[in-house]
């Protein structure tokens, strides 16, 4: 549970800083916030079923659950940008790093 917690609050920080570098406005980091909080939590979620699983199980389903994750981002930020290449870019700059900065932070701790 506290290690979930870590991820979400190290996403969300990563992520929000990341949006006021790229001055979106507060509609777009508030839904990243709201975002963030579904999707972070449902992925290690469903995660945390599969540690002792082997490890290509559990990076496949890694995997699949960041391309859906992608998938439901690059929805909300498109309903509210109103372009969809900007709304894959942004999601998937975000996911990607978020997802590398994080696995950097928590493996030198």
């Amino acid at each position: 549970m506290y290690d979930m917690i870590i991820a979400l609050i190290l996403t969300i920080v990563i992520e929000m800083l990341c949006l006021l570098i790229l001055q979106k406005n507060d509609k777009i980091i508030i839904a990243s916030v709201v975002l963030n909080v579904i999707t972070n939590v449902t992925l290690n979620f469903i995660l945390h079923f599969f540690l002792d699983a082997k490890l290509i199980i559990y990076i496949f389903l890694l995997v699949i659950l960041e391309i859906l994750v992608l998938f439901v981002e690059t929805y909300v930020y498109y309903k509210l940008i109103r372009n969809i290449r900007q709304a894959l870019f942004l999601s998937l700059l975000l996911n990607v790093t978020s997802f590398l900065l994080g696995l950097l932070i928590l493996n030198i701790n």
